[in-house]
């Protein structure tokens, strides 16, 4: 019984992480919302941490990606129209979690502090 259940439990984290790794995948064209963990994100000029600092995010800002991405200093980077009004590039995230993510549908916000969180939908 013990093995039927740790069989069980492993198909199932298993398939949630095949299902996360599939809703993870960014494209331009797609309206993305910051997350918990990213909550601050830099959203800058250019495709570089030294880059003119526009503003910072915080976690439940949307917008839609327009350009990328670009690889630079260990971060692939985004750019982002926020607010249909400002554009400027954000770094997707870091080892630890992800800065904004895909929203699948209308009131959909990730709200979650780790990369393996799936976005909840707000009623």
């Amino acid at each position: 019984m013990r093995s039927a259940l740790l069989i069980l439990t492993i198909v199932a984290v298993l398939s949630l992480l095949a299902n996360e790794a599939q809703a993870q995948t960014i494209s331009v064209g797609d309206r993305v919302g910051v997350t918990a963990y990213g909550d601050g994100v830099a959203f800058r000029r250019t495709h570089s941490t030294s880059g003119d600092l526009i503003r910072r995010w915080g976690s439940g800002q949307e917008g839609r990606v327009i350009g990328g991405p670009v690889s630079a200093e260990g971060y692939r980077w985004w750019k982002i129209l926020y607010n249909e009004s400002q554009v400027g590039w954000s770094a997707e995230g870091d080892s630890r979690g992800a800065f904004f993510r895909p929203l699948t549908g209308q009131n959909t916000y990730p709200m979650m502090a780790l990369y393996k969180a799936k976005p909840a939908r707000l009623q």
